[in-house]
């Protein structure tokens, strides 16, 4: 059952890492007014850039709501994560639910995933236990290749 909804909206890129606002909070199980969240975070959104502000987001959904178990993430996988460098201050796992793929997964988000002990779900894939792939192996996922290295995902392109 959805409880909280947590949306962050992107800014002009000179706002600082962490700060960029634009972060919706709601606590209802009532899916009207969930929408009606989402609509008002959509109307007021378009910071005139597209990288989105995830972290930030999370970050401050954990503290407002005191999370203590998980955070589920729903993203655009055709945008970047702005404030990836603040991944290490999420202390639960993000479970990723990615939206527009078509064959391709955005290495961060697998990244996100990676580092905080959560999962990604996408309408033809649940990846989880991404801690035990192997680094420097290629993975198929989908239609596309990936290498762990260390704590991020690099996409590959072979021949």
């Amino acid at each position: 059952m959805v409880k909280y909804i947590v949306r962050a909206l992107v800014g002009p890129a000179e706002k600082d890492i962490g700060q960029t606002g634009g972060v919706y909070h709601i606590r209802t199980k009532n899916i009207f007014k969930i929408y009606k969240t989402a609509m008002d975070c959509i109307n007021n959104g378009n910071g005139g850039d597209f990288p989105e502000n995830d972290i930030e987001s999370i970050l401050k959904g954990i503290d407002k709501f005191r999370v203590k178990n998980e955070i589920v993430l729903i993203a655009d996988n055709y945008s970047s994560i702005r404030d990836f460098e603040l991944v290490d201050s999420i202390n639960v796992p993000v479970r990723v639910v990615l939206c527009n793929v078509q064959s391709y997964i955005n290495p961060q988000y697998l990244g996100l995933a990676l580092e905080t002990g959560g999962s990604i779900h996408t309408i033809e894939n649940d990846l989880y236990a991404l801690k035990e792939i192997p680094e420097s192996i290629p993975i198929k996922i989908g239609q596309h290749y990936y290498m762990r290295q260390a704590s991020k995902f690099k996409a590959l392109t072979l021949k």
